[in-house]
């Protein structure tokens, strides 16, 4: 028999929830510019950015991005993992990961001021897909991010990516990697 002193079991789980007190709120954002190559090849790493702007009049508490199309769903019953990855992630903004597939948190936008959201990714399905994007004011759901019009801002990114990965040569004299050539 195994005994667990009752003020343990009172701090696992439960408890106040970590959103609690937050008051809910509509940010209004300005999506700047977007890009990411409309034209990739396999194995080559591509470049996505999202540039925002705060034009509201209060601090966005907690500007997010979501993805969707990066991954798809295989339903092949003997995968360990039936999300596969269409893009594989190489590099991600700084302490911007979050417990949320394909959602990054890149915290606090002062009012008039404007974040880069940059990812490099590498495709590894060769095919035409579609990334879809939207931006957000937080990630419990209690904050909207809404462009001028009232809209949500999201978009998305059409990409064909070719069966054959971009030519590339040595440079003999530096050995780094020389692309299209």
């Amino acid at each position: 028999m195994c005994c667990v002193p009752l003020g343990v079991l009172a701090g696992c789980g439960g408890g106040e929830r970590q959103d609690a007190g937050q008051k809910s709120g509509s940010y209004q954002v300005k999506i700047v510019s977007t890009s990411f190559p409309g034209d990739q090849s396999i194995s080559s790493p591509a470049t996505m950015r999202i540039d925002v702007r705060n034009d509201g009049r209060q601090t966005v508490p907690d500007l997010t991005v979501s993805l969707q199309g990066i991954s798809d769903r295989n339903e092949q019953a003997s995968l360990a993992d039936q999300e596969q990855p269409v893009w594989i992630v190489l590099h991600q903004p700084g302490n911007a990961t979050t417990a949320y597939n394909s959602t990054w948190s890149l915290g606090k936008l002062d009012v008039g001021h404007s974040k880069r959201f940059t990812l490099k990714l590498m495709p590894a399905v060769p095919g035409t897909h579609t990334v879809k994007w939207a931006v957000d004011a937080g990630l419990t759901g209690k904050f909207s991010a809404r462009t001028a019009g009232g809209r949500r801002p999201a978009g998305s990114f059409t990409v064909r990516v070719a069966t054959e990965p971009a030519p590339a040569t040595v440079d003999p004299e530096s050995g780094a990697v020389v692309r299209g050539t």
